[in-house]
This record gives C-alpha cells, structure tokens and sequence, in this order.
C-alpha cells in the first residue's frame, strides 16, 4: 500500500474517535517529515513482543519501561526510565571524545551548558561545572581538583576526616578538620582535636 500526494494522511478511527479528518490516529508524510499523530486526548505506546515499551502520554511526558510517568515528581518526569531491577542510562561516547549531561535555559552561548556534568574519555575524568565552566573535577585516581570557588561546610563542627590510607589500623582524626588546621591545632596522629 502506497499513498503518495503533495499533502496526504492514512487516517484510523473507531466509534470512540469519531470519523472526522480531525478524529483517530494518523500516519503522515509532511515534506521529507514522517508523523505519528494521536489527534485524541490519549497516549501513543509502542509494543514489543506484544508488550508496552514506551508511552508518551496526553501531556507529552515520556516513559520506558512505565506507563504512567507523570506518576512521578513533577519536577523531573518529562522523561522516565523504570526497571523493576536495576534501571539506568547509559551515554556511550568514543573513546577520544565526551559524555555530556547538560542544564540549559537558553540556545545559545554558555546558557545551552549554564549547568553541566561531563565525563571526559581520553583522560578518564568528571567534570562538573555551574556557570557554563568547569568548577571541579575527579580524576581516575580518585584525585580532586577544585578549579575555583571555596568548599564550604555549612553545618557546625564538620569537615574534613583525615586518616592514613595505607595503614587501616591508623587512628582516624575525626575531630581534626581543616578550620583545625587554620587555628594551629591540627593533630592527624590523634582522634581528637586540642
């Protein structure tokens, strides 16, 4: 079966639907655009195996693996991946090349990346930035760089926990933190502060 016009629609309606063009489910050619029109108040499903897949619903919300993300919290559920397992995305990127997870507001200059996590694969590291530039990142090795900005502990008498990693036995100086050292009374060999 072929249709072929300058502006053609293979149409399917039900009792439900109604019978007019503007009723029902459509398949459509428009210039070299294919579409998947639900003209009705419900969603559209794709099926594998005689099993739902993915469902976009009446409000354009987005879900694999769920029939119902608006379910979810309403701040983040434009696209949602469920599993009854263990359930994820994987980005797979050359092994030259970056994975990318960008927060836009805009399309154009650093607002298409204002927010952004990148994982760079020639030197194996993530990187997180704000501002549209890198702020901080974590290297293979574990290794923390902080570009810019200050690490800030908002709540009182926390910080930093030193121990000797080599040597587990060692006594960890959970009292010590860093405003510890400022003050001239850092001990690492102790688990308390002076």
């Amino acid at each position: 079966l072929q249709i072929h016009g300058t502006s053609n629609q293979f149409g399917i309606t039900n009792s439900t639907t109604g019978s007019a063009l503007t009723d029902g489910f459509g398949i459509a050619m428009s210039g070299v655009n294919a579409q998947l029109i639900n003209k009705e108040a419900g969603y559209l499903a794709l099926y594998t195996n005689d099993t739902e897949r993915m469902r976009i619903d009446s409000s354009g919300k987005v879900g694999i693996g769920t029939d119902a993300p608006s379910d979810l919290n309403s701040a983040a559920n434009d696209l949602v991946v469920k599993n009854t397992g263990n359930a994820g995305i994987t980005i797979y990127s050359g092994a030259n090349s970056s994975g990318n997870l960008f927060f836009a507001d805009a399309t154009s200059g650093t607002a298409e990346y204002d927010g952004f996590l990148q994982y760079t694969q020639s030197d194996q590291k993530l990187h997180v930035g704000t501002g549209g530039v890198t702020k901080f990142s974590i290297k293979s090795d574990g290794d923390v760089t902080v570009q810019s900005g200050n690490l800030v502990f908002a709540t009182a008498d926390k910080g930093i926990t030193f121990q000797d990693v080599a040597n587990a036995s060692a006594p960890v100086s959970s009292g010590n933190t860093l405003d510890h050292f400022e003050e001239g009374d850092f001990d690492l060999g102790t688990t308390t502060s002076s």
